[in-house]
């Protein structure tokens, strides 16, 4: 009877070395080595397919225990030095010879000179060769024990900068809530609001400047913040802000960095950066409280409804892109956010009366008292375009004599230069002629363009710079007397189709929250147009009155006449353009229609 043969033959040692000879492998069991990146690893056991090693750090405590074919030891474990010492008699030998400035490494000097040859025997090269290779082996094991040394203190640094990070959390959510860094401000006395009414905090941040309107110098900032507490107290503004008796808003003074001027960027930088900071408006009934923190809230008060739920579920999805840090750090920011709130409700008198005490994080302790308002999530809107949208659809229906609202070019296309060479305004025809004015142009024609930079409708208008020009071979200078022309894209924000706006739109425009964003560009050209459009309605209305009280018939009918008259033929024009035509005319369309 035969015996069964193993599944897996029993190799002895010898096999095992040719093994390893065949590929050039010079270990054994014991054997220590010390690898490029500084590890310290010791070969424990040999079996026919693998090495076994375990890695030790540099207090000679075993770390972790593993294995390697031996083609991959080859490939990954062959550029380490095999050395006799342990990690810690490596470390305490490399420190001493730095301590001791014994690290200097001088090659030795061999004579080629044949007059000497016999001093050099091959036994003496041969010592000289072991000798170099010896040293250089030392310095490479002093450089690796090195290298990981420092990896220990970088990490090591790395540890004690993440724990003074920790404290410093801690310190920063202690003097929120004690109000260390905070200056309250009283702007309006009054009767506070009974202790019935909910506190209700809103979770959009508002900015100053765009609530303020103002269009002067780029905008309100933070100089101009007393000028924001007037306004706001006027024909009472707040109520527009901090809608309810008892009502927290989040500001800040800009949305967008002001352009200063300066030339540079560093000092813009930090001439912004007190734009950003963050003011809390508080109304208690009457009164009205403005709050200044040394801390940023931002990008909202409080979170979305699913905000922290879905970077949750983004995590357990192991989604690309998923940052666990950021998700504490926001956490850790709306944390900040209540902790302020907190410290206000328990230190200051501001929210009193209260029915009962409050704890932000304890939801329980609301019953009614606090509401939050989630008016930085998307909801439905009065159906009006956004202002993009209008003003796209309105300037689509330029045509060759449509009256424009021009505001002026901005400098960005005022100014253009290449080097230290001024170049003019591109869209004149002459780039170095004066700009047009402000005000209603005729659109002479519509050019179309087509470009690798762009595809769309140019507006061809004309005008008078009167500025001074000269020609060859005259020697005296002239006012300008011919018109030029200078061009407009049509989705440039400082045109507007002017005869297809009416006062009411103008005014949603102009009090539009939902566009405030934009309010450099939207006010400016709304403000002007609202201007015009009021005087040629004022001048429209005396005209429509005298005709109607001449020919004693129904303003309604030479209204419909005004109308035809401005539109009737391709050049648009006011009826104070030629008063006395526009009267004959409209006055005989009148008397057909009677």
């Amino acid at each position: 009877m035969t015996k069964k043969r193993s599944k897996k033959a029993i190799i002895s040692k010898d096999e095992i070395q040719n093994k390893l000879k065949e590929l050039s492998l010079d270990v054994q069991v014991g054997d220590c080595f010390l690898e490029d990146d500084g590890d310290y690893i010791k070969i424990t056991n040999i079996d026919d397919e693998r090495i076994h090693y375990e890695e030790y750090n540099s207090r000679d405590k075993k770390t972790s225990e593993s294995s390697s074919s031996f083609k991959d030891w080859k490939y990954y474990h062959s550029s380490g030095i095999k050395v006799t010492k342990s990690y810690k008699e490596l470390i305490d030998y490399t420190f001493k010879r730095i301590l001791e400035d014994d690290i200097e490494y001088n090659e030795p000097e061999i004579s080629t000179s044949t007059a000497i040859i016999e001093q050099d025997t091959k036994q003496n090269l041969t010592n000289m060769k072991n000798l170099m290779e010896e040293r250089r082996k030392n310095l490479k094991i002093m450089e690796r024990v090195l290298y990981q040394k420092k990896e220990e203190l970088s990490n090591l640094a790395h540890s004690l900068q993440e724990k003074i990070k920790k404290i410093m959390k801690v310190l920063c959510q202690i003097e929120l809530y004690l109000g260390v860094n905070e200056d309250i401000i009283h702007l309006q006395k009054g009767q506070k609001a009974p202790a019935k009414y909910p506190i209700c905090f809103r979770q959009q941040i508002l900015y100053m400047d765009e609530e303020y309107g103002a269009i002067e110098n780029g905008g309100l900032d933070f100089e101009n913040v007393t000028e924001f507490d007037e306004w706001l107290l006027i024909d009472k503004h707040y109520e527009h802000i901090v809608h309810e008796k008892k009502c927290v808003v989040v500001l800040r003074v800009r949305r967008n960095p002001k352009d200063y001027k300066t030339n540079n960027p560093f000092g813009e930088a930090l001439l912004n950066q007190a734009n950003y900071m963050t003011y809390v408006l508080i109304r208690n009934g009457d009164n009205l409280y403005r709050i200044y923190s040394d801390f940023i809230i931002k990008p909202r008060l409080f979170p979305k409804r699913d905000e922290i739920q879905k970077m949750y579920e983004d995590g357990k999805k192991g989604l690309w892109g998923f940052d666990k840090d950021k998700l504490e750090e926001k956490i850790f920011s709306y944390q900040q956010n209540f902790l302020l709130l907190q410290g206000l409700l328990d230190r200051t008198p501001i929210f009193q009366p209260l029915p009962h005490q409050i704890q932000l994080f304890l939801p329980k302790t609301y019953k009614g008292i606090i509401k939050l308002i989630y008016d930085d999530e998307a909801s439905l809107t009065d159906g009006r375009q956004y202002y993009k949208d209008w003003h796209k659809e309105l300037n689509a229906k330029i045509k060759r004599g449509t009256r424009i609202y021009f505001c002026g070019f901005p400098d960005y296309i005022r100014y253009s230069y290449e080097g230290n060479r001024d170049h003019g305004n591109r869209r004149l025809q002459y780039p170095h002629a004066h700009s047009p004015k402000p005000g209603i142009y005729n659109v002479k024609r519509i050019e179309k363009e087509s470009t690798y930079f762009r595809s769309g409708d140019n507006i061809i208008c004309h005008y008078n710079p009167k500025d001074e020009i000269w020609r060859p071979y005259q020697y005296d200078d002239h006012e300008r007397k011919k018109s030029i022309y200078f061009w407009l894209e049509v989705d440039d924000w400082f045109v507007l189709n002017y005869d297809l706006i009416d006062l009411e739109t103008i005014e949603y425009y102009i009090h539009s929250r939902i566009d405030r964003e934009n309010y450099l560009e939207v006010l400016p050209i709304l403000y002007k147009i609202k201007k015009m459009r009021i005087e040629e309605i004022a001048w429209e209305k005396e005209f429509v009155k005298a005709m109607a009280t001449e020919l004693g018939c129904n303003e309604e009918e030479i209204w419909k006449a005004v109308d035809w008259w401005k539109h009737k033929v391709i050049w648009k024009r006011p009826i104070r353009q030629d008063d006395a035509k526009a009267w004959r005319m409209i006055k005989g369309r009148v008397k057909n229609r009677l």
